[in-house]
């Protein structure tokens, strides 16, 4: 019961207002349309058809039906159907999306933005994300689903700053490091867009509501929210609140009402009312367990083994890596104290390119020393020193400072950087041509150790790796993977002439190239292996592959573990077998340690590496990768034994924050997730939405062949499901193959799953977009033979003319529906008639006859027509009504239960605070001593007047939650009105032909 001057509660059952469930009708004019049929304008039969099916196509449908089923490249299991129709029909503010590690949360959101896309309802998106996770958002984004997105780096946010005064308005599909978008700058900036939906992935970041990731979502205007993440609690309950109530506040209350509901103990690791909790939980959140999917599924849980394949260097090898490794461990210090970013990064990568082959340190150092000697060629003719080029500026741009950690890069940007690198080391040594003289003498030096090396130990140990596994499974595909090109180059060449047959994918090749890179490797049988650079792992399935080389290492983890996710997924048969080649006495071999012995990435997929190693560089305010330099840079002017002794001090920092992690996840589930269930299982084969689908595939067939026939597009069948067109005019902009002139495409998800180079014709497809909208402006109107079937109601003979409205009826409100909805009068005497959708919509027969029939005639079958649409609508009309009733009282409950909560929980403030004052009070009366009295009754009146004012912020509170209560009940009244849209879509006089 809420107190004197809280405020009013929503009552649930009560209907606010009756004329708000009074449907308003509002009619678009149709003169236009009435206007060129009595004039006579008729058009081809067959473009009135096609404009009634784009009308069809476009209608938003309800949240039973899944649109992804038919518009998405990906392979849908049942646990992401049931996501995605959960989250449509329950979720309406959005969901917390945690399913365990490997079940394809990515692939859930991308489904649940297709859906929201092709209902209309996803014109603005903001995807945050780890920045090593950005190239991936993107390609799975475009690859599966067809929806592109711009990375927002620093180099995009520059040049749009040019042109834009608010970047973030300049796209409306958007995907950006959340340590980015939380800088103040950025923070405001976004605040004031209005998104669609925001994807947050890796969001157990946002688990802490003090941090500045939090806040920023609470400043986001956002109707729709995804949260992904494995594992949405670590130390405590809390952490579940603080994710839930950024996707819904309402739905687990106040925080002092949930800690006092469903927080067992001060330490948040014990549960509550767990059947309330859990039924709470089911409005917005999902979990699903891969022992579950798989068991559904009836497939045997499959996993992961990492092996380590040891080699020694042979002494020229040695003699190199030492040398590059003194030089770039030397500059690094200097870098590190004089805080210079873009030099202090591209030494790290010096020591990546030594650590990966002789041929990657060998093709940097040429292409500095040939940066230096044009530098002082440059001083000597009296211009200066080197000049930085705005691509150099761009580069450090995104690089950051070298105190603090920056983003991994996606696609080969390591490569990218590595090639440019001679402009972005210049730094303040550029500017002594005596320095610049020097250091080019000593990479000179290392450049002839480099070339007079014409092979390596590693390769050799991958060939023989290889080799043997040949023997054991001779069909076995297998993929190896390089950070840089130059080894690319060299591996593809040893393994050809080794007699393999090869694939070769990099960050170099276009779109198509990739995926015939990628077809050719999985089809045929004679490409046995893959080399690829990191652009393979993103967006990319290889669950056919089961043999995974790490021919060199990333130091960021997330990368490794983006490798071996491109296998180690759902839909994998096999145990993935992960071969990690480790150089002795090397920088890599303690990395391969940390990354096997301590974090265990390579016995199983880990969630949440970056919070277990985000906890030890912290301290520092490092990166990973910047740490492991900082050792390995100290450690070379040391003894020999330092190296080892300090990675083995940091080995047990991470040992010690693993285990920490791992026991706060076995203290949760055991408290919480052991006996909760929120997974969702929903059966597309064999279920309606697999009729749904085939129906709607065969519509799209229908309408989007159709279409080109009316164009005099020429077509082409190469397979049942795949065909080739000559895109017409209207289509010009749809697709990057009608730039070429000719678009090879199909209508079959499997078929577009197997090859990513054919376009898919399907909902949300820009060119069955573009089909659509060119069909929705000719077609007006018509005059058509109709054959019928079958003989409809009112038992017509041949001979009968007819007048056909087509409308569409589109009503508003908390639950919106569309309908198209076809009217048919006898032209004599206006009685209504029912003909078979099929015949009036499908036929396209022309009539060759003269019809004519005048305004004032047709004005009258017009009203006579509405009529008819109210009487054919009226129970439909009133069903929608009784769902827009059932939500509103679904809302108002949890928006009422909100402010009682937030009441209760200040009346628990001030009973709390009264109980100590009338304790006070009695423990006054009862003293025995006039000190003892005083004493108490200061502490009394201190009590009182502590009472006093904490009632009248309470009372201001109170005022706050009635007026914030009457905002939302205003809003929600006015969402809860329901409108019903009229608009007439086409006219045909059809002639009954025998």
């Amino acid at each position: 019961m809420l107190q004197e001057g809280a405020p009013p509660r929503l009552d649930p059952q009560r209907k606010p207002e009756e004329c708000l469930w009074l449907p308003r009708f509002v009619f678009i004019p149709a003169g236009e349309i009435l206007e060129k049929f009595a004039n006579g304008e008729f058009e081809d039969a067959r473009l009135f058809d096609l404009r009634i099916q784009a009308e069809h196509l476009s209608l938003s449908r309800g949240a039973e039906y899944a649109y992804s089923v038919l518009a998405s490249r990906a392979t849908l299991y049942p646990h992401q159907v049931g996501v995605v129709c959960k989250v449509l029909a329950e979720c309406k503010k959005g969901a917390l999306l945690a399913d365990e590690v490997g079940l394809g949360k990515t692939v859930e959101a991308g489904m649940v933005l297709k859906e929201l896309a092709c209902r209309g309802r996803a014109k603005r998106v903001l995807i945050l994300a780890p920045s090593a996770l950005l190239g991936k958002w993107v390609q799975e984004l475009e690859n599966r689903f067809g929806e592109k997105c711009a990375i927002y780096d620093a180099k995009a946010r520059s040049e749009l700053r040019r042109r834009h005064v608010n970047v973030w308005e300049a796209n409306a599909r958007i995907v950006c490091s959340i340590d980015t978008a939380k800088q103040p700058r950025h923070r405001e900036e976004i605040a004031k867009v209005d998104w669609d939906l925001v994807v947050v992935d890796e969001a157990h970041r946002l688990r802490n509501a003090s941090t500045e990731n939090h806040k920023l979502l609470l400043a986001l205007k956002r109707k729709v929210t995804l949260l992904l993440t494995a594992t949405p609690m670590h130390n405590s309950i809390n952490e579940l609140y603080n994710l839930v109530s950024l996707v819904d506040r309402a739905v687990l209350g106040t925080p002092e009402y949930f800690k006092t509901h469903f927080v067992g103990n001060s330490g948040g690791l014990s549960l509550k009312n767990a059947k309330e909790l859990r039924q709470r939980l089911q409005a917005v959140m999902v979990r699903n367990l891969k022992k579950g999917v798989y068991l559904g599924m009836g497939q045997k849980l499959t996993g992961r083994v990492g092996q380590t394949l040891r080699f020694d260097l042979t002494p020229q090898e040695r003699e190199l890596y030492d040398q590059v490794s003194r030089y770039a461990s030397g500059e690094y210090l200097k870098a590190l104290r004089a805080n210079d970013a873009g030099r202090g990064f591209l030494l790290i990568l010096m020591q990546r390119l030594v650590c990966s082959s002789s041929f990657a340190i060998r093709d940097f150092l040429r292409r500095r020393i040939e940066r230096l000697r044009w530098v002082l060629q440059d001083a000597g003719n009296g211009e200066g020193g080197p000049r930085r080029s705005e691509g150099n500026s761009a580069r450090n741009a995104r690089i950051g400072g070298i105190g603090g950690p920056r983003r991994s890069m996606p696609d080969d940007e390591a490569q990218e950087l590595a090639d440019g690198a001679e402009g972005c080391l210049d730094g303040q040594l550029g500017r002594d041509s005596g320095l610049l003289g020097a250091e080019l003498e000593e990479l000179e030096r290392l450049h002839a150790i480099a070339q007079a090396i014409s092979a390596n130990s590693k390769g050799e140990k991958l060939l023989q790796a290889i080799g043997k596994l040949a023997e054991e499974e001779p069909d076995a595909k297998v993929l190896v993977f390089t950070e840089f090109r130059s080894t690319q180059d060299y591996l593809v060449e040893l393994l050809e002439r080794a007699g393999y047959g090869v694939v070769s994918l990099n960050g170099s090749l276009t779109r198509d190239e990739k995926e015939a890179a990628c077809i050719s490797w999985r089809d045929d049988a004679s490409k046995r292996v893959m080399v690829s650079t990191e652009v393979g792992g993103e967006g990319k399935d290889f669950q056919f592959c089961h043999i995974l080389f790490n021919y060199d290492l990333p130091w960021n983890p997330m990368r490794v573990e983006q490798r071996i996710g491109r296998l180690d997924r759902i839909g994998q048969s096999r145990t993935v077998r992960i071969f990690n080649l480790s150089t002795a006495g090397t920088v890599e071999e303690h990395v391969l340690n940390l990354l096997d012995e301590k974090i265990g990435l390579f016995r199983k997929a880990i969630g949440d590496v970056d919070i277990i190693l985000g906890n030890v560089a912290k301290a520092e305010n490092k990166s990973f990768q910047q740490v492991i330099m900082e050792i390995h840079a100290q450690a070379v002017t040391m003894e020999a034994e330092e190296e080892g002794k300090r990675f083995r001090q940091l080995a047990s920092k991470i040992e010690a924050a693993r285990r920490a992690f791992e026991n706060g996840i076995r203290h949760i589930n055991k408290a919480v997730w052991s006996n909760m269930d929120l997974s969702v299982w929903r059966e597309v084969m064999g279920s309606k939405l697999e009729q749904h689908a085939k129906v709607d595939q065969e519509r799209i067939r229908s309408f989007f062949l159709g279409f080109l026939e009316t164009r005099g597009a020429s077509t082409t069948f190469l397979e049942k499901d795949v065909f080739r067109f000559s895109p017409p005019g209207e289509l010009a902009a749809a697709s990057e193959g009608t730039a070429r002139g000719v678009v090879t495409a199909t209508f079959d998800p499997s078929a577009a799953r197997k090859n990513h180079s054919l376009e898919l014709v399907s909902f949300g497809s820009n060119l069955l977009s573009a089909a659509v909208d060119a069909s929705r402006t000719r077609g007006a109107c018509a005059k058509k033979d109709v054959r019928l079937g079958r003989v409809p109601e009112g038992k017509l003979a041949v001979g009968n003319e007819l007048l056909n409205f087509n409308f569409k009826v589109s009503i508003g409100g908390l639950v919106p529906e569309e309908r198209l909805v076809p009217v048919t009068l006898g032209l004599k005497d206006g009685s209504p008639l029912r003909l078979p959708e099929e015949s009036i919509w499908f036929g396209g027969i022309e009539h060759t006859g003269d019809v004519r029939i005048g305004r004032e005639k047709l004005d009258r079958m017009y009203e006579r027509a509405l009529e008819m649409l109210r009487l054919e609508t009226a129970e439909w009309v009133e069903t929608v009504k009784e769902k827009c009733q059932s939500q509103y009282r679904k809302e108002a409950t949890s928006i009422n239960e909100y402010y009682v909560h937030a009441d209760d929980a200040l009346r628990e403030q001030e009973g709390s605070l009264q109980r100590q004052c009338e304790s006070a009070l009695k423990r006054k009366n009862e003293a025995k001593t006039y000190d003892a009295v005083a004493e108490l009754d200061k502490e009394y009146m201190r009590l009182r007047n502590q009472l006093a004012r904490l009632k009248r912020n309470n009372q201001r509170k109170r005022a706050q939650l009635g007026e914030a209560l009457d905002r939302e009940r205003l809003q929600l009244m006015e969402r809860s009105k329901i409108t019903v849209t009229v608009s007439l879509v086409n006219i045909a006089y059809l002639n009954l032909a025998g």
